[in-house]
């Protein structure tokens, strides 16, 4: 197998689809900076990236129908707006760390183009629009129920635990238009009482450690980490909450 070829089902893996015309998941992935860069390569994501917008938007407003069946419209709205935003779509990137397999021009690579909101989040788009193509709308609509499974049962929790890494990348997208990396990086005690250890990067720069009982709340750990040492900076009326053990 090539490493075009593994990179590719590396990302079908990540999708939950097997293409069947392979072509649709690599152009979702190629990024107009790197076409302009490549006479060889014909298309970008750009128009992937049009039609996913729609496709997106009707798989949630499908799911929050179904989710919610009580909500008004303008709950189902707000709803409907938080998972399909910028910092929505790119926490789904993050998730499935779309940023190492796109295909990006020099320029763009070199300025952070892995880790921007913009580029992430339409990267996101642009593959429900190749899998709508490749399979339809009831093969979009299994990926996106994967993938925002999580996102849409939170959203209507009306008491939710603080969620610190979703706050740190929102400050993340306005201060420098990127969002966070998370790693594991190594494990503490037995497997009755393991711990987890997690580094958070911004911009490629390490800014914060943590540790939790599962690979997540290492990353939750992380970004509160973060938090509370950039608090003094953020200007802002909402108090970030201590640790919860």
């Amino acid at each position: 197998m090539s490493e075009e070829d593994f990179r590719l089902r590396e990302v079908e893996m990540r999708l939950g689809h097997s293409f069947e015309n392979v072509e649709l998941l690599r152009d979702a992935l190629v990024h107009s900076s790197y076409r302009n860069e490549n006479e060889y390569i014909q298309n970008d994501n750009e128009r992937l990236e049009f039609l996913g917008d729609s496709v997106v938007g009707l798989v949630i407003a499908h799911l929050l129908c179904d989710q919610f069946p009580d909500a008004c419209e303008g709950t189902l709205t707000r709803y409907k707006a938080q998972l399909v935003s910028e910092v929505g779509l790119s926490g789904i990137a993050d998730d499935l760390e779309l940023g190492h397999f796109l295909l990006l021009g020099r320029g763009e690579d070199r300025s952070g183009g892995r880790r921007k909101v913009s580029i992430l989040a339409n990267t996101v788009e642009s593959l429900i629009g190749a899998v709508y193509l490749d399979s339809g709308y009831d093969a979009a609509k299994r990926v996106v129920t994967r993938l925002w499974k999580d996102a849409i049962s939170d959203i209507g929790k009306k008491k939710r635990a603080f969620d610190y890494k979703t706050h740190a990348q929102e400050l993340t997208q306005e201060r420098f238009r990127v969002v966070p990396e998370y790693a594991i990086i190594g494990e503490e005690g037995p497997d009755h009482d393991k711990w987890f250890l997690a580094t958070m990067k911004v911009d490629g720069n390490f800014v914060a450690q943590g540790k939790g009982r599962s690979k997540k709340d290492a990353h939750q750990d992380a970004a509160r980490v973060y938090l509370e040492s950039i608090a003094a900076e953020v200007s802002s009326t909402e108090e970030i909450p201590a640790r919860s053990n």
